[in-house]
């Protein structure tokens, strides 16, 4: 009920929503963090926002993912994976809230193997995420790499795949130093890259 929200998590809802109508409050732990998921109903059907005991609002990246023991994922998401990945253990699974839908993602170790699936609740696969070699690369994108970031060194290699559309996700460091995820498709075009790191520089 309402009531159980700390006064700053109720003024920050009332802050954000004002005069709409709590429909759910709940206080949930995260391993060592707590945080309160609200359920406001608003002109739009009912929302869902996360905040921390202190009132500052949680976003998905922060705090969204949440971890679900494997006993209780939905069973469609279980025998998704296990139908399409026979033989695979299942390590742990999360969920949390994409484009307003809750999807469940399962990591799995298959051969030695470790792979993460992506699922809706009804066992919708939307994504595959493999971790492989870097030898395992197709040529185009091996080249593209070498061509944009000579001499770096690759940490994390995966193929992703949507739908019927396969990328490449390469984590790696660069003869400078510097940390970076990029995204190739499989015909070695480049789609984005992100920093994670700069440069070591000392510290402030």
């Amino acid at each position: 009920a309402p009531e159980k929200l700390p006064d700053a998590v109720q003024k920050a809802v009332a802050t954000k929503f004002p005069g709409l109508e709590i429909k759910k409050a709940e206080r949930v732990e995260k391993g060592t963090v707590i945080v309160f998921e609200v359920l406001v109903a608003t002109e739009k059907g009912d929302k869902e926002v996360v905040f921390a005991p202190e009132g500052k609002e949680v976003t998905a990246e922060e705090g969204g993912e949440e971890e679900v023991p494997l006993a209780k994922l939905p069973e469609k998401v279980t025998a998704a994976v296990k139908a399409k990945f026979p033989g695979a253990e299942l390590v742990k699974a999360s969920k949390e809230k994409q484009d307003e839908e809750i999807v469940f993602e399962v990591a799995i170790k298959l051969k030695g193997q470790n792979i993460e699936v992506t699922l809706k609740a009804d066992g919708t696969i939307i994504e595959i995420e493999k971790e492989i070699e870097a030898k395992d690369l197709p040529a185009a994108v091996t080249k593209a790499l070498e061509a944009k970031y000579p001499k770096a060194t690759y940490k994390v290699v995966e193929e992703v795949t949507k739908g019927d559309k396969v990328a490449y996700e390469v984590l790696l460091v660069t003869a400078e130093k510097k940390t970076i995820e990029v995204v190739f498709d499989a015909d070695g075009k480049f789609v984005r890259e992100e920093i994670k790191k700069e440069t070591e520089k000392p510290k402030e």
